[in-house]
């Protein structure tokens, strides 16, 4: 009787498609360990050592973030712009406002990540806000601009914005 191993076929790739794909799953899925980030990139074939991975992320500057229920990999702030936009429009479910602030209401976990993005944005009209499981409570400069904030605030979620 002959017996036969199985090979399983992994993907020789260059650092460049290695870093596309880290950045992807980053982007797309809620990262909060190298060791997961390894597994991840196992499910694409793509075997990395730690070594590696660690390096891949220091170079890619990507770091580990607090959020309400552990920690997550994140982009740097100048990766910001419309790949972060994609993810963030599809946490955000309402945009209430009064008077006096607008309330973001998100997926559930989901707060922190939208906060940081908004605080990322540096926009004048934003003097802070802060971030429960599911609300962000953004908190405009003056009363005067809640309402041109909170417009633009909902023309985020559009795909027709342009950066």
């Amino acid at each position: 009787m002959q017996f036969y191993k199985k090979q399983i076929w992994r993907h020789v790739i260059n650092k460049q498609t290695r870093h596309r794909h880290i950045r992807e799953l980053i982007l797309n899925r809620k990262i909060s360990s190298q060791e997961e980030l390894s597994k991840e990139l196992k499910n694409s074939n793509i075997d990395v050592t730690q070594a590696t991975l660690s390096r891949d992320l220091h170079e890619l500057r990507i770091v580990r973030m607090p959020v309400d229920d552990g920690f997550r990999y994140v982009l740097p702030q100048d990766t910001s712009g419309k790949q972060l936009r994609k993810v963030v429009q599809h946490e955000i479910i309402q945009i209430l406002n009064n008077e006096t602030c607008i309330i973001i209401k998100t997926l559930l976990g989901r707060a922190a990540g939208v906060a940081i993005f908004l605080d990322n944005l540096k926009h004048p009209y934003v003097l802070g806000t802060i971030a429960g499981d599911d609300t962000v409570m953004v908190i405009p400069t003056s009363v005067d601009y809640t309402k041109d904030l909170t417009e633009y605030l909902k023309s985020l979620g559009s795909d027709s914005e342009e950066e």
